[in-house]
């Protein structure tokens, strides 16, 4: 098989479907006050397992690592806050990382192109 023809063998319409709505709900942070992420993550770790070694499960990988990690940053910011009042900046980069990350990923996703859980800010 050509390299076309084997991306074309592993689409999941559906595996894809249920990507995008992860990140729009990762994406509708500021409107929901946190709940649309924590739905979010469920989902990604629900649905992780079940897509066994492909580019969805890197995806929901990815889904999962930025909720979690953005989580301890924002847990570090709120006593840097009370201390110096630097955690505000810290909590506004925790918020732009993980801003740019869900983009990034939905962005990669709508393109059939896989992430890389693993790193820390991925560029185009």
């Amino acid at each position: 098989m050509k390299n076309n023809e084997q991306i074309q063998a592993r689409i999941d319409p559906q595996a894809r479907k249920y990507l995008l709505i992860m990140y729009a709900l990762y994406g509708s942070f500021w409107l929901s006050l946190l709940i649309t992420p924590i739905i979010g993550v469920v989902l990604a770790h629900l649905k992780q397992n079940e897509w066994g070694d492909s580019i969805y499960r890197d995806h929901a990988e990815f889904l999962t690592r930025t909720f979690w990690l953005s989580v301890l940053g924002f847990i570090i910011s709120i006593p840097l806050i009370l201390l110096f009042g630097l955690g505000f900046l810290t909590m506004s980069l925790v918020g732009a990382w993980f801003a740019y990350r869900t983009a990034f990923g939905a962005w990669r996703i709508w393109q059939y192109e896989k992430v890389n859980p693993k790193a820390w800010l991925e560029l185009p």
